[in-house]
């Protein structure tokens, strides 16, 4: 268990962003102001790629394990650019809520008590709006997801005094990757980070076709 749970922290190592909160911030404001530009549409029907700062180089995405996809991703990511890492983690969460909303009739698998999960529309636009929690949880958590795993202490309100034993809530990063895994993150195995932006333009009909502006 000890091993597993070092899979966040490795991979948020990997993927950690410089000065991440205002990159985030800031590239978020600007893709969401101008709904990003859309990438050209070749004759024989694909989109052309971003052109990122390193090239693919034939890694593919694996879901065989928490370990895996860590591993995996995190060779993907780890040398791209503040931004274009943003865009591919905001990228994978897109595909990650549409294969999902597809396969389950659910947007996410993660409950969200300020709206429905349940909406019956799959649109690939709509989810990449969505997918900021998922690339800052990847980016700065190295996780799906927020619910990191801690330790809590029930008190006495007047004296402070511990009440019972200790517990734990929330889950660590290797139950957090096998959930989303599990969702919708395998239909993401095998495909190399070219195949999963031409997938992500594919379905958003290049809506999001470049990851800074």
């Amino acid at each position: 268990m000890r091993t597993l749970t070092r899979v966040g922290v490795a991979i948020a190592a990997a993927l950690s962003l410089t000065a991440c909160t205002t990159v985030f911030d800031e590239a978020t404001s600007a893709i969401t102001k101008t709904v990003a530009p859309r990438a050209d549409k070749a004759p024989d029907g694909s989109y052309v790629l971003p052109a990122f700062s390193v090239a693919d180089d034939g890694t593919v995405f694996s879901t065989a394990s928490p370990r895996a996809a860590h591993d995996s991703l995190s060779k993907m990511a780890g040398s791209m650019t503040d931004k274009e890492r943003l865009y591919f983690m905001r990228v994978i969460g897109s595909l990650g809520y549409y294969h999902g909303c597809k396969d389950r009739g659910s947007r996410s698998y993660i409950k969200n008590p300020f709206r429905s999960n349940n909406l019956g529309i799959c649109n690939m636009t709509t989810f990449y709006s969505d997918s900021g929690p998922f690339a800052r949880n990847m980016i700065q958590r190295g996780r799906p997801d927020a619910s990191v795993q801690k330790t809590m202490q029930k008190k006495m309100l007047v004296s402070g005094a511990p009440i019972g034993e200790p517990y734990l809530v929330g889950y660590d990063a290797s139950t957090a990757w096998t959930k989303w895994i599990e969702w919708s993150g395998h239909r993401l195995d095998g495909k190399t980070r070219s195949e999963l932006l031409q997938e992500f333009l594919q379905q958003s009909k290049g809506v999001y076709g470049k990851y800074a502006r």
